[in-house]
């Protein structure tokens, strides 16, 4: 069995420290073989909110896989910067890879760069997110492990709750066969800063994908409910994701999500 923490959308630049200080001592305490952050280490991307997310890993002592989000590529405020270099702080401050690779204790992690630094939009909101047909046809080339579980780490999810239609992936369809293509077992997303922890059904006859989404881990942009991560303990055939949430001065369970495969399809319970 390995444990994992899921955390995303820190925003540094409207963090809570509190929550900040919790979390660091959550994540030493339980000591995960890995934490997996979805993206949005900042607000507006910052040199200052960067510094600060730097500190932020600085006091991590297990490995950290990161990928960037939408609020980690300069806004208006430096348009040039948007355009021409949108992820050159990302690489500085974060890691210089967008799309790591890595195994850990028999889950093998792929991430995948949804952000977009501008395209053609509804109302001109560039906070939404997308995939090339690139990146889908090599994603099943990342795996090379022959057992274990497989995951997918993006920032923008491909579904969200019932009736949530704003903002999801875009070219999601052709993401969703080359994860089947690939054999994903889990897929970890952010973005909504709101939980979501379920089973997505891959193209038919390809079984189907366990789904954690986690909230925002630090910052008071909540949206309906606490700050919050994940837990992820994996084994063989089984996946337990523990949801996290902040309640005052500490991190507490809210709630426990078993899901056991048989063959390549995830039941719950």
């Amino acid at each position: 069995m390995a444990f994992f923490i899921q955390i995303s959308d820190l925003h540094f630049g409207a963090e809570v420290p509190a929550a900040v200080d919790a979390l660091l001592e959550t994540i030493a305490r339980t000591r995960p073989t890995a934490v997996l952050c979805c993206g949005d280490y900042t607000m507006r991307a910052r040199r200052f909110e960067w510094r600060a997310a730097r500190d932020f890993l600085e006091q991590i002592t297990v490995p950290v896989l990161s990928i960037p989000g939408n609020h980690d590529i300069p806004a208006a405020n430096h348009p040039l910067d948007r355009i021409f270099h949108p992820f050159r702080r990302y690489k500085r401050f974060i890691a210089d890879d967008m799309e790591p690779h890595a195994s850990f204790g028999g889950l093998e992690v792929a991430g995948l760069n949804t952000a977009r630094a501008w395209g053609v939009w509804p109302t001109f909101d560039w906070s939404h997110g997308a995939v090339s047909v690139a990146q889908c046809a090599a994603l099943p080339f990342k795996f090379t492990s022959h057992g274990g579980l497989r995951a997918v780490m993006i920032h923008h999810p491909l579904r969200g709750e019932s009736g949530q239609t704003r903002k999801l992936l875009r070219k999601n369809g052709l993401l969703l066969a080359s994860m089947a293509t690939a054999k994903i077992d889990l897929l970890l997303a952010g973005h909504f800063h709101r939980s979501y922890i379920d089973v997505m059904p891959l193209p038919i006859g390809e079984g189907n994908v366990v789904l954690s989404h986690v909230s925002t881990a630090c910052s008071r942009r909540t949206k309906g409910e606490p700050m919050g991560f994940h837990g992820i303990e994996t084994g063989e055939d089984e996946v337990t994701i523990t949801r996290y949430c902040f309640n005052e001065a500490q991190y507490e369970i809210a709630s426990t999500h078993r899901f056991h495969r048989e063959g390549n399809v995830w039941s719950k319970g």
